[in-house]
């Protein structure tokens, strides 16, 4: 029962999905605007799929490095979930769903695919209910598992976050909630002086010039003590990547 032969399945369904909307929106030898617009529910489907075979990817990539029991656990459980997920359709969410007939795939493309038998016996034992109850039960004591850095400035990072939350956001994040209050100044001031807001602007326009990765590092801390501290940080990165994407450079400034 091979994590790689299941990710290989995906990556298949995906190529099948990716050749036949190539054909199904190619006009003239390009992608057509116009048949692109007709087709996009299954556009939009294959876009999910490539992300979650990236997701996939990266997942096993992690647990490979960190090389423990409990982290391979749980990559081995989501990638589980994807292939099961996939056999019905692409699920985006709550009532919405793309058939995977909108992707030109078929039910004989599934069954060669993610249908294989080796495939099927991972998700039986990698994504099933007493592999979930492990995972939370072991989760109880390990947390999310070792998020495998590698890298000291970040670890710095994550753990200068990780005391603001539980010094600073996690004793105010019940009242917060409770009372469907406002993120409190004092946080915000706090998170400010830390970098928060300007954590990826490059330095010549007063950031911080820190990575991506580091971006995502703070806001898993800020969001482990409450989620809508952890979300205010993304909403000044957005804002910042558009501008400096196409701003002005007054804007910049």
């Amino acid at each position: 029962m091979s994590r790689e032969q299941t990710i290989s399945a995906i990556e298949s369904l995906y190529q099948r999905a990716h050749d036949a909307l190539k054909e199904r929106l190619s006009k003239d030898g390009r992608v057509s605007g116009a048949l692109l617009n007709r087709h996009q529910l299954g556009a939009h489907g294959l876009a999910y799929l490539a992300t979650e075979l990236e997701a996939c990817r990266q997942l096993a990539r992690w647990a490979d490095q960190v090389d423990a029991d409990y982290e391979r656990a749980i990559a081995d459980a989501y990638i589980g979930e994807v292939a099961r997920s996939f056999r019905g359709g692409v699920d985006l969410g709550p009532c919405e769903s793309i058939p995977l007939s909108e992707l030109g795939l078929s039910e004989k493309d599934v069954a060669e695919t993610l249908g294989a038998e080796a495939v099927t016996a991972f998700i039986e034992e990698r994504a099933s209910g007493d592999a979930y109850l492990a995972i939370a039960d072991r989760g109880a004591e390990a947390g999310f598992g070792d998020p495998g850095l590698f890298d000291e400035m970040l670890e710095e990072i994550r753990a200068q976050f990780a005391r603001f939350a539980d010094e600073v956001v996690i004793p105010r994040a019940q009242e917060i909630h409770q009372k469907d209050i406002l993120i409190p100044m004092e946080i915000l001031d706090r998170m400010s002086e830390l970098g928060v807001f300007g954590l990826t602007i490059p330095e010549e326009f007063g950031g911080l010039g820190m990575s991506k990765v580091a971006m995502c590092v703070v806001t898993e801390e800020l969001s482990r003590g409450y989620i809508g501290v952890g979300s205010l940080g993304t909403r000044a990165e957005i804002a910042a990547e558009l501008i400096l994407g196409g701003g002005t450079e007054e804007q910049k400034a």
